[in-house]
Order: structure tokens, then sequence, then C-alpha cells
């Protein structure tokens, strides 16, 4: 079924002083607009040019004929000026036209004749609501008469034209217009005749151009005398212009059914069955279901008849098709030429002998009458008389059924079945590609598949729902290709980020196959969507309405629009701000190189994709668009805030900020969709290229700006993992890792200790080398001289001697991956935990031999403490998340557990007071409530000293005094508690990704290891907010 388009231009203004304003067209073609654009009226695509330069009405009318189908019905509408030049030859006055200048500076007659000509469209109406007048100079008399002739100006097949008048209305005195402008009653009748239904003549239910035009005549006429209306037409059948919305059945058919009298009920039958032969569907609904009420008259004739009526019936049509009512063709006698129609006679009143029933009519749509030689300046046709109550022994045709959905694909369906397929099984890929990173890799793995598997969920559920709504029929044309676009734009996120993975792996030599399904499902659904637009294209279903509306209230949602788009591309803004953030002080994090790159996409689309939907036409496609932008989005929105914090629950906040803003999307497209179009935008292919353009440029630019916050690949980064203090407090024993900043593996990593001198704040001699990943470090107390510093790739303790740089015989064998080292106040022994193995290794510092077998703790060995008499042995247990909790009590005399104490939760540090009374414990759970506690080292109780949900307690460090305990985690900086209170003083102080915090003995300073970043921060015990930095990683 062909479209149905139209184009209203509208001039009032004009920059020519002698062309007078005029006020009625503004309102004319805004509530012209309004009816022409209702689906349930006409069902136009409407067009809508106010005030502009005859340039580009020129383009317009040119694009509106051009690539035209042969069903396709175009209605052009011009109201405004209409000039004669001195040859006789008529032209359309825009905002620039000048009189002087009628042939470069208005749209002539000719013009517009050659682009209907070369329109193969085989329905073309032209309609011109003009005050003509002539544009001569003065002193020069006029060729010719005062008559336009305008429609011999536009003669040719397939065309119907109206105009509101033929003959000049204006004359010219010098410079200005003389005359009164006369308001347009043509249009303002024209506007009301379809919008209330009225100028349905026949009650049909069915608005052909015949009914209009003598429905406007007569209106016009009874108005202005003066004015008469013309009208000529060239086209096989009739034309549908509209649907008469308000039918019902008439008055005396009605009075007819509610009669007591039998006759007339059985006369009003066969006025329902005529009527249901020549009606439209709803006309063909409604009669056909009075007769079937018939069929239970209490009268045995009527009911009778009627069911003998309704077995003769078609079955019920099929439901319309809203956007463009089928005509229902007829033929109609050829039109006479009369230089000036008489006004056709009312409509006859019904009477009790009714005329003879006419011949049956033709089916409708059915165009073969012959064609007949173009007649000029008909009048308008007779109105029909009403509906006859004669019986008819006929047999009526079955009314055309519009064919069903699911009739043969052809190639565009073909492509539709192939798009739908390949996102459905793009989902599935998705889904598999999740499901097996999380079977292979656990949750030691980075992405929002593996980590978040919210944005996998959603994504691959969206896909589907998509691929099955280009699947169904019923869905195909428009709702699913929407949803399926839609769904593709946000994927691209995703798609950015596997390949980034995916590219980060092959450099690494280690790629892994389930993100090559991941990856591999994205591109499908890519593929999918290009099917999916061809498809559109080919259908030429879908276009961009590019107007800027004229009423203040479009105007204040369109900007509503453009706000809410902002909002939901802040959500991924604010998200790209902190990576970019996070990459500029961690530059050894490598994720967040692949973490961005999405991001920077994200919010070009993010801008560009809903705008796109507000102003794409039809308005199901639109709104099929966005919802498919909404659920891709949200769960890049519910990925966004756990991702980059941390964080295992999604950031609620950003998740309704980016819902919320999306809803009013969906709210002001479907509001500006429902408004008549206002100015169109100039260059619209044009515009979307550059707006295709800007997008490559700034999402692209955005990438290369925020890589270039890196180092590039092959230079090594120097992160920080481990401090210790030595016992003068003169200086601070830092541990390092050299490791490149692209997510290398551990083993490209290489072990580093710098010494750093207190005084001064900066690093001592060269740095040390150790093995590849040092985890825990202790300094002999008797001259601070001697380090032992654990490795956990090697399973080993380094000891070294910080006064001459050097590492001090061989390496000391410890248990599987150690964890933590501890060591006596005095020196003689360290501590050494070891998660693998579950054990505690004891070396003996006077010979640095290990001290019997490795002593068994029990599961996940942590973190170790040392009594300050070095007599009890503190190392907590459980690790992982599925516990059992437990703090294990070592005797240091014997070497021997005494016993274990139960954890209320997984403990991530352990730390002794400095008179050995309490031992306290912390937890850290990323996104829970930490909780710090207390152990009585005399009766083993435990109880709560603080609760935190804002920070937790990776590690800690006692104040020498005993007042102060210092915590860090890895997002929220240090948090100090005062232990006497048992309250935490003050907010976290920002310090980047703490990973280890020590207070010197002095009780002056505290010392925290920022690990990304390769620095030490430096603050005083007493004020936090001082802050000095120590930059190891240069």
């Amino acid at each position: 079924m062909g479209r149905r388009v139209a184009l209203l231009i509208a001039t009032y203004e004009y920059r020519d002083a002698g062309l007078r304003r005029l006020t009625a067209p503004a309102h004319d073609v805004e509530a012209l607009t309004a009816v022409l654009g209702d689906p349930r009226i006409a069902g136009f695509e409407v067009t809508t040019l106010i005030n502009e330069p005859h340039y580009r009405v020129g383009e317009a009318i040119g694009d509106f004929y051009h690539d035209r189908r042969r069903d396709d019905l175009t209605l052009l509408y011009f109201t405004g000026h209409g000039l004669k030049d001195d040859q006789g030859r008529l032209h359309l006055a825009m905002a620039d036209t000048r009189r002087d200048s009628l042939m470069f500076t208005a749209i002539s007659a000719d013009q517009i004749d050659q682009a209907m000509e070369g329109c193969v469209s085989r329905r073309k109406v032209l309609i011109l609501d003009c005050c003509y007048s002539g544009a001569y100079p003065p002193g020069r008399l006029a060729k010719g008469d005062d008559q336009v002739h305008t429609l011999q100006r536009f003669q040719g097949h397939g065309r119907t034209v109206l105009t509101a008048s033929d003959a000049t209305q204006y004359s010219f005195e010098g410079d200005r217009a003389s005359g009164e402008a006369v308001q347009s009653v043509f249009t303002r009748h024209l506007t009301a005749g379809l919008r209330d239904g009225s100028a349905d003549l026949d009650g049909d239910g069915d608005i052909t151009l015949d009914e209009l035009y003598s429905y406007v005549y007569d209106r016009v006429v009874e108005d202005t005398p003066q004015q008469r209306p013309k009208k000529q037409d060239d086209v096989q059948g009739r034309t549908v212009i509209a649907r008469n919305v308000n039918w019902d059945l008439p008055v005396y058919l009605r009075n007819a059914l509610a009669s007591p009298i039998a006759t007339d009920r059985l006369g009003a039958l066969d006025a329902l069955v005529r009527l249901h032969r020549i009606g439209n569907e709803t006309v063909r609904a409604r009669t056909r279901a009075e007769i079937e009420q018939l069929t239970g008259d209490d009268s045995r004739t009527v009911s009778a008849s009627a069911a003998d009526r309704l077995r003769a019936l078609a079955p019920p049509a099929a439901p319309a098709r809203v956007a463009a009512p089928p005509p229902s063709a007829r033929p109609r006698a050829p039109a006479e030429s009369v230089p000036e129609p008489a006004p056709p006679p009312p409509a006859a009143q019904p009477a009790a002998s009714p005329p003879e029933t006419p011949p049956p009519e033709v089916p409708p749509q059915l165009e073969t009458p012959p064609e007949t030689p173009p007649q000029l300046e008909t009048p308008p046709p007779e109105a029909a008389p009403p509906p006859e109550v004669k019986p008819a022994p006929e047999v009526e045709p079955a009314p055309e059924v519009e064919p069903a959905p699911e009739a043969a694909p052809g190639r565009r369906d073909r492509l539709a079945v192939v798009a739908g397929a390949l996102a459905v099984v793009a989902g599935v890929l998705i889904v598999a590609g999740a499901i097996a990173r999380q079977l292979t890799s656990g949750v030691n793995v980075s992405g929002p598949a593996a980590d978040h598997p919210r944005y996998a969920a959603g994504i691959a559920l969206a896909a589907i729902v998509a691929g099955l709504g280009v699947l169904r029929p019923a869905t195909r044309p428009l709702v699913g290709p929407g949803l399926l676009l839609g769904v593709t734009a946000a994927s691209w996120w995703g798609l950015v980020f596997f390949t980034g993975e995916l590219i980060r792996d092959a450099l690494l030599g280690d790629p892994r196959r389930e993100l090559r399904l991941e990856l591999i499902g994205h591109l499908l659904l890519t593929a999918a969507a290009v099917l999916a637009g061809l498809q559109l294209r080919r259908d030429r279903a879908v276009r961009l309405r590019l107007m800027l509306p004229h009423d203040r209230a479009a105007r204040v949602t369109l900007l509503l629009c453009v706000l809410a788009t902002v909002g939901g591309a802040l959500v991924l803004g604010v998200q790209l701000y902190e990576l970019v953030q996070l990459r500029e002080t961690y530059p050894g994090f490598g994720d967040l190189a692949t973490h961005t790159w999405p991001y920077a996409i994200g919010v070009v689309l993010a801008l560009l994709l809903p705008l796109v939907a507000a102003l794409a036409a039809p308005i199901r496609f639109a709104l099929a668009l966005l919802t498919g932008w909404v659920a891709g989005g949200w769960a890049i929105s519910l990925t966004t805030g756990t991702w980059v914090r941390g964080r295992p629950d999604p950031d609620r906040t950003w998740a309704i900020v980016f819902g919320a803003a999306l809803l009013v999307l969906l709210v002001a497209a479907e509001s500006l969709a429902r408004r008549p179009a206002g100015t169109p935008v100039r260059l619209t292919r044009r515009l979307l290229a550059m707006t295709l353009a800007v997008t490559l440029i700034v999402g692209c630019g955005a990438v290369v700006l925020v890589d270039q916050l890196t180092p590039p690949a092959g230079i090594l980064v120097r992160l920080v993992n481990r401090l210790a203090v030595s016992p003068d407090s003169d200086r601070v024993y830092a541990t390092t890792m050299l490791r490149p900043p692209f997510g290398a593996r551990n083993s490209a990593a290489r072990g580093e200790l710098i010494v750093i001198d207190t005084k001064t704040d900066e690093p001592v001699g060269e740095p040390i080398g150790l093995r590849e990943m040092p985890v825990g470090i202790a300094v002999k107390a008797d001259d601070g001289g001697y380090l032992y510093v654990a490795d956990r790739n090697s399973d080993s303790v380094t000891v070294l001697t910080a006064r001459e740089n050097a590492t001090i015989g061989g390496v000391i064998p410890v248990g599987d991956e150690p964890s933590d080292v501890a060591m006596t106040r005095d020196g003689g022994r360290v501590y050494v935990t070891n998660s693998g193995s579950d054990t505690m290794t004891i070396i003996q510092t006077s010979n640095n031999g290990v001290i019997g077998t490795p002593v068994k703790l029990g599961e996940d060995a942590g973190a170790a403490a040392v009594s300050p008499d070095g007599s009890r042995v503190y190392a907590t247990n459980g690790a992982a998340e599925q516990g059992p909790y437990r703090l294990t009590v070592m005797d240091a005399d014997n070497n021997l557990p005494v016993g274990q104490v139960p954890l209320p939760g997984r403990p991530a540090s352990v730390e002794v007071s400095p008179d050995g009374k309490r031992v306290y414990l912390g937890s850290y759970d990323v996104g829970e409530v930490n909780r710090l506690w207390v152990m009585d080292t005399a009766s083993r109780q435990v109880s709560e000293v603080v609760t935190s949900p804002e920070t937790g307690f990776a590690d800690m460090a006692v104040h020498p005094d005993g007042s102060r305990l210092y915590a860090i985690d890895l997002v929220n900086g240090v948090t100090v508690v005062d232990l006497t209170s048992r309250q935490i003083v003050g907010r976290p102080v920002d310090v980047g990704v703490a990973i280890d915090v020590v207070v010197s003995p002095d009780g002056e300073r505290v010392y925290v290891a920022n690990a990304y970043a390769g620095t030490v921060s430096v603050m005083s015990t007493t004020d936090l907010t001082g802050v000095t930095t120590i930059d190891l990683a240069a």
C-alpha cells in the first residue's frame, strides 16, 4: 500500500513592502496540518514550510515529488500571494519574492507543473488558496484578462487541482497593495469538513475529493458569494482524502430501525445492506452489527430476511490500517465543463416511497473505468440521495480484505527474517560467553560480563526480544527494526569493551575463548541491525522530521527532550570522568584503558540516539527505537556504578537518573510526534552526514585524548605495595613492583626496595632488586638495618641490609603463597603466614634459618601480628568468602596454636595494642558495612568498636600510645578511629588507592602506600589534612 504524503506551504510575511502581510495563512496551515496528520482522519505524513525563501521551497517541492511510487497519494497545498506577471504567467510568492524579479525570486507554475509531470504517482492533489494579483509596474497595462486560469496551467494525467478562486482580487497602486485581504474561508471550510466529517456527503464513511470540493464550494459561496472555488481532475476512480471519524447511521435509518412497524424495519434492512456494500471498514462493521441485531427481531419476516442477508455478506473485514486508509474506488461519470457550477441541491429527506435502487457499486479500490479527457472547471457533483429502503434481491460482492501479514515473504521479508534470526543468535552467544567466563575465570576477572553479568543479561534479553519482534509479521515493518536498532546502538558500548579486552589479551599472549563468543555475539547483533536498516531504507517507511516547532508548547517539549537527553548522557559522562581521573592518578591500572573507550562512545550515543528517536517518524518506529535504547542503556547504567567504584550492587542513583531521563524522552518524543510539523531544517541529508561525522570525530577523539593520559606500551610503571619504618623513625622502606601499564601478568613484574629519608622525604640511593611480587616487609629492631621481605610468587623471604643496599646470602624458603610478615619487637623471630598451604613459617633471625616445620593454622591464613612481649602470635583465617572466620592464637614458646576464636565476619587485618591487652581486627568487603572489632586477650571475648558504611579496614596501624587507629581501604583513603570513645574522627582523607599504612615509632607521622600511583603519602598524626606526597614512580 502506498504512502500518503503532504507538503503544506504558507507564506504571510514578505520582504517586499508592496506585498501585503496576510493574517490567515499561519492559522490555516496549522489547522490543516493537524487534520491531515491525524492518523484517525487522513493519516498523511505532513511536512510544513512557513515563510521560507523561494530556493528552500523549490528544493522541498523537488524532493517531495522525487522518487515516489505509483500508488502514493501526494498532496501539495499553498496559501499566500499568487502573482501574475506581464506575460500572464503565474508565480507563487515566497518570503523573499520581489515583484520586479519574479523569475528569480518566486516559484512559477511551470516549475510545479514540471515537478508533477515527472512524478510517477497516479494520484497527485494540488490545492491553491491564493490571493491573486498582478505584478505590473506602474503605468503599464496587464496583458490578457483578470482571470489567472490556474486550472489550465496544471493539466495532467493523475492530477486533481482545487483552487479557492481564479480571479485577481488585488490591484496595485504604486508600490502598495490596495484592497482588503480576504479571510481564507476556503481553507477554513476545507479543514472543518475533514475534521468533523461533514464533507462525507454520501454517508459511506469516506470523504472523497469530489465530496470535499462540493462541500467547500457550498460553504464558500454561502459566506462570500463573489468567490468561486474551482476544480479540475484527470484521475481514474475516486480519491479518498480522509475518513469520517464522526460517522453514524443516518437519522432516518435509526428512526426506521426503532419503528414498531415491521415493514419499516424491513426497509431499513435493505438500506443497511446497501451501506455495507458501499461503505468503508467502519461503516461495514457498524451495519453488520445492526443486521446481526435484526436477526433476533420479534418479527419472523424481519429476522429471517436479516439472517438471509447476513449469510450473503462476506466475513467481517480486517481492522483498518490507521496510517493509510485504503481508498474505495468506484466509477464516476465524466466531469462536465461548465463556466460556473451551480450549487448542488440539498439532500432529500427520507420518504415513505423511496426511489429505485441504483445498480450495484464496483468493489473498493477497483480502478478500472476508462480514462476520460481532462475537463476544466468541473462543477461540484450533486449530493447523493439518502439510501433507499426498497428491498434489493441481488447478492452483494464481497468487500476487499487487506492481505494478511503472513503472506509469502518477499526479498524484504527475507532480509527481516535473517536480521531477526541473527539478533536471537547474538543474544544467545552473549549469554553463553558470560557464563563461560564465570565458569572458567570465576570472580577473578574484570569486565561487565564477568564481574557484573547485568550488562550481558540485559543486552542479551533485549536483543532476543528485538529479534523476535523482527521475526513476528505484525511487528516486522516498524516496531521490530526500531527495537533492534536501539538495542544495537547501546550494545556498541559492549562491542568496544570486548574488542579492547580481546586485543589486550592477544598482546599478553593469553587470549580467552569465551571472550570471542561475546564479541561474535555483538558483531552479529550489529549485522542484524544493518539488515534491518536496509529493510527500512527499501521500504521508505521511516524518515527524520527535522522540524522546528512553531507553537510555544512544542518548543518547550523539544527543550525538555534535549535536557533529558543530556541528563541520560550525564550518567555515562560522569563515569567517563571518573575513569579519566583514575587513569591519570593510577597509570598502572591497566584495565582502565579498555574500560574508558566504551564510555567515550557511549556518551556520544547517549546524546545522539535519543534526539534521533525524538525526531523520527512514524511514531511507532520512534518509540520502538527509544525503547530499545532505554533497555540497553539501562543495562549499562546498572553496570556503571559497580564497575568503576568496585561495588557489587548497582548504584541506584545512576539507574534512577538514567531511567527517569529516558522516560521523559519517551513522553517528549510521543508529544512532538503528535504535534504539527514546523519549519524544516535545511539540507537534511548533509546535516545527517555531518552528525555522523561529528559522532565519529568526538568518539574517536575522546578515546585518543583519554589514551594520552597513560604511558605508552612497553614502559614499566612502579607500583607501591608495602611499607615499614625503621625503629628510629629516620627511614621508610617501601617495596614496589615494576610492571607494564597494560595489565601484564605477575610474571612480567619485578620487585624492588626503595629507602626513603624521612628528613628530606626523598629516596636514598638506588632501588634494591627483589623477587617478582613482594607482599610483606619487617624491619629488625636492633639497628633497623636488616629487612625481611616475603615474595608471593617465589614462596620465599629475602633478607637485605638497607645500610649497604644489598641482599644477605640466599633466600629463605617458606610455605606456599606467603601473604604477611610479622616480627617480634626484639627482632629475634619473623613469622610468615602462607595462604596457599594454610601454615605459618617461623624464622630465627640470628641465623636466618627456619625453626622446625611450618605450623598448621587452618584454612586461608591471612594477616599476622605479634604481641609486644613476643609471647603470642595472632593470625586470621577465613579470607575466602565462604568462611569460617577465626583468629588463631599461637604460643610463641612452643610454636603451637593454643586456640581459635570465632569472629562475626571476614577479617582483613589484625593489629595488637601497645600494651598487648587488646587485638583489633577489621573487615573490608566492597559495598558492605565494614566493622572494626576488638578482642580482649585475657578473656578472648570479641566486641564491636565501630561500623562504617563508607570505609573499610583493609589494613590498620595503631598509634604507639594506643589512643588512635589508622585504617585504609582501596577507595576512600585513610580513616581515623578514636579507640577511647570508639568513634570515627572526621571524614576519610582521600589519598588514592591506599594499600598499606604504618605509623612511625615516634608517633609523629602516618605513611600510606598508594598502589597504582606509585607514591607514598605522608601526613601528621595530629593533622591529617596536610598531606605530602613522595613520588617513587619516576
